[in-house]
């Protein structure tokens, strides 16, 4: 997924680039299988996506060193999440390893501002997301209204921790409310995103927002129009504080074409 927006696509490139360096050799270096790095090096979406939490960081270089310690403890997660779901091809001892990437980060952000608001937020984020979390897996989304629950959750959340860690660590809290409501805006249109993916390429059901409109449990036009919503408050947060970078455009584009996919083409490209 790029971004076509001049100077963040490059910042980007160089982040990922450092992340997956410094996250591979710090895994190989503690233990973790040759299978379970060559895992990690081929994460999609986790080392790239939760980036855009960062872009309310004024300086550059700070704005990278947050970036990839809030991408690190998103793959820590992943990994964590994997352990959970039993459903990935690598050892669980790899797969535990991702609490030693949760930790490595936290150590990061308590190096700049405010460690200890930075602490709280990730304590109180984290527990609404671990509980939902085993709520999901107990009880899936079986309406549109439930899907957007857990999209908020586990997706929507998530962001708005990482998007409140970087603002606070770089001691900028009055971007804090902004970049809070994008973060879970642009979580919940990444979910169904990733549920369009996960059901044309893996047919994925149970929960899948995909299946849940092909079975008749949600309505198409019901999750067009939330599709619409979300797309909205991503842009009004966007106006309120801009970030550094304009993503408007971007984000404007990426929920236009989730609501392509959904009322016409099963192909349509969502990547």
């Amino acid at each position: 997924m790029l971004s076509g927006v001049s100077g963040l696509d490059d910042e980007w490139a160089v982040a990922q680039r450092v992340l997956l360096e410094r996250v591979t050799d710090r895994l190989a270096g503690i233990g973790m299988t040759p299978d379970g790095v060559a895992y990690v090096r081929q994460m999609k979406g986790y080392p790239r996506i939760p980036y855009f939490a960062s872009l309310w960081v004024p300086d550059p270089v700070q704005r990278q060193e947050l970036g990839i310690a809030i991408c690190t403890h998103a793959m820590g997660i992943k990994l964590v999440d994997d352990l959970m779901d039993g459903d990935q091809p690598i050892r669980p001892w790899d797969q535990i390893l991702g609490m030693f990437l949760t930790q490595s980060s936290t150590a990061t952000f308590g190096a700049h501002h405010r460690p200890a608001e930075v602490l709280r937020v990730f304590d109180e984020d984290y527990e609404v997301i671990w509980r939902e979390q085993i709520n999901e897996a107990e009880r899936p989304a079986h309406d549109l209204d439930s899907w957007i629950h857990y999209a908020r959750i586990k997706s929507g959340r998530m962001m708005m921790c990482y998007a409140s860690a970087a603002c606070l660590a770089a001691d900028v809290v009055e971007r804090l409310p902004a970049a809070r409501a994008f973060c879970e805006a642009f979580g919940v249109l990444f979910m169904i995103g990733d549920d369009i993916r996960d059901h044309r390429d893996l047919g994925e059901a149970g929960g899948n927002l995909c299946h849940l409109i092909r079975s008749g449990q949600v309505s198409r036009d019901a999750a067009v129009a939330a599709t619409r919503r979300w797309r909205a408050e991503a842009l009004r947060a966007l106006a309120e504080f801009p970030p550094e970078f304009p993503i408007a455009g971007f984000m404007a584009g990426f929920a236009d074409r989730l609501i392509t996919f959904l009322l016409e083409d099963d192909r349509a490209d969502v990547s």
